[in-house]
């Protein structure tokens, strides 16, 4: 699903915005969450459980991080941001390091195993080897793995650092990764600077008004970069 698709304009987009302002507040994170995986899985579910997959070990690595920490709620359900002043644990580090890890073996296999197979074979070929000193593999690359995947990474860092506090709930975290606004085409968020949105969100007639216009400014720039680039035109998107 892209953002200039019918389906994407008169379908998913109202009926998400309907179903989110008639559900109740306490359900709505999980509701986006929710929206976004459909979002994303549209045209492959199989990306869908890739992402799932990563959320949940980021998820994992940031609760380890909190019960490391040993601090209390600062009020019900809303962890303690983690002290710059606190000693970082051996085991602290393995748990950050295990969320990037993760993350970078995701986009290390599915982004550049071909690449690399291709040059150590094209290196055997110059070198009088065989062609096919490597297989290579025909992956399908998933559409955005990399700003998922950086995002990801901005989330147990963030943490880590005490920048921001941890999610206890898995669906708030799982919105702010799979967030469908900017989930395919970015730009890259660190976590630090929507981790209170995805805790409680104000919504007013102003808001929601720009946010029309906002919407309505991008879609005209991509239908406008796309005319252009069929013409033979400079991309604009």
């Amino acid at each position: 699903m892209v953002f200039t698709s019918h389906v994407f304009l008169f379908y998913f987009l109202p009926g998400v915005l309907l179903l989110y302002y008639v559900a109740p507040p306490r359900v709505r994170t999980a509701l986006i969450a929710l929206a976004s995986y459909a979002f994303y899985g549209w045209a492959n579910p199989w990306w869908a459980v890739l992402m799932f997959f990563g959320t949940s070990v980021d998820y994992v690595c940031g609760m380890v991080l909190l019960k490391l920490a040993g601090l209390p709620d600062e009020r019900p359900g809303v962890p303690a941001v983690i002290p710059r002043s606190l000693p970082r644990t051996r085991a602290m580090k393995v748990a950050l390091m295990a969320s990037i890890v993760t993350n970078l073996g995701l986009l290390g296999a599915f982004k550049y195993t071909g690449f690399v197979a291709e040059n150590l074979n094209a290196l055997s070929r110059a070198l009088g080897g065989t062609d096919h000193l490597v297989p290579a593999l025909h992956v399908i690359l998933p559409v955005g793995i990399s700003f998922y995947t950086f995002k990801a990474m901005s989330y147990v860092i963030d943490v880590y650092r005490g920048d921001a506090r941890p999610m206890r709930r898995f669906t708030d975290y799982m919105c702010f990764e799979a967030f469908f606004p900017d989930l395919v085409a970015g730009p890259i968020i660190r976590y630090s600077t929507m981790e209170a949105q995805m805790r409680a969100r104000t919504h007013t007639l102003e808001k929601f008004a720009r946010g029309v216009a906002f919407l309505c400014g991008e879609e005209s720039g991509f239908i406008t970069g796309s005319t252009l680039s069929m013409n033979g035109g400079q991309h604009m998107y």
